[in-house]
């Protein structure tokens, strides 16, 4: 699965569980696993990035 679609669909999970929050005042049980899903994947992006970033760097 592509980094993009992994994010989108984190993000997407987490958003249905927030507007479920709104809608009804009571937070559904999957609210904190989106969240916590969305989490690991932007910590991973953020590693990804730096990993890139600092070979882009080391071979200049």
């Amino acid at each position: 699965m592509g980094v993009h679609r992994q994010v989108r669909g984190a993000a997407h999970n987490l958003n249905q569980a927030v507007a479920r929050l709104h809608s009804t005042g009571e937070p559904g049980g999957d609210l904190a696993a989106a969240a916590a899903y969305l989490a690991r994947v932007a910590a991973r992006v953020d590693e990804l990035v730096t990993a890139i970033a600092a070979a882009q760097t080391g071979r200049r």
